[in-house]
């Protein structure tokens, strides 16, 4: 795969019981790599931001699209990156939430040589010919949920979904587990549709 060829990403988290239940984050790459995590208590913005933040964690050098459902979390990865930086991520209406999680994603950003374009997709859609990648985020963030809420403790789990395996719903031949562990766009998926990104389920 060629170093400047964009990869897509659809990400999505998930809490069972909002705020303070399980919580989980997912995303999956237009090639079926995918990682999903959970932790025993959380929210859904925490999850939401996770999965974008797992995402720049994992894929440092390669331009990036990042599909996501949540306006929160697109707005504190890019549309107010700028100003809260600016303002040493001070507020006057009060302290920012989730800040840890959100200047890690900022760094990230300013740290990566290439770009990530962020894209508002409809949420709690089951059509996977709309958006196939966040129906599959939202189905693998509520298993990273529910193995946390297992577990009682953090869960974490990456592998490949194969192509066709869409259907059956169980991903295959997972890898091993990972530990938890620059220019900024963002737009609508209706301006995205003309980027042509194909997907291989």
């Amino acid at each position: 795969m060629s170093s400047d060829q964009i990869l897509t990403f659809g990400t999505d988290g998930s809490c069972l019981r909002n705020p303070d239940g399980p919580t989980g984050w997912a995303y999956i790459c237009q090639d079926g790599a995918y990682s999903f995590g959970g932790r025993p208590a959380g929210t859904n913005q925490i999850g939401e931001l996770m999965a974008i933040l797992t995402v720049l964690r994992d894929y440092r050098t390669q331009p990036v699209e990042i599909q996501s459902d949540s306006a929160y979390a697109i707005g504190c990865s890019s549309t107010w990156k700028s100003s809260w930086q600016r303002a040493g991520y001070v507020r006057k209406t009060g302290p920012i939430a989730n800040l840890a999680i959100i200047r890690e994603i900022h760094q990230l950003i300013d740290d990566r040589g290439a770009p990530v374009r962020f894209v508002k997709v409809k949420a709690h859609l089951r059509d996977e010919t709309v958006h196939p990648l966040n129906v599959r985020a939202d189905e693998l963030a509520a298993r990273g949920a529910r193995a946390a809420q297992l577990s009682g403790g953090n869960a974490v789990e990456s592998g490949r979904w194969p192509v066709g395996a869409a259907a059956t719903g169980a991903p295959v031949a997972p890898r091993p587990s990972l530990p938890l562990v620059p220019a900024v766009t963002a737009v609508s998926a209706r301006e995205s549709e003309s980027s042509g990104t194909g997907f291989l389920f």
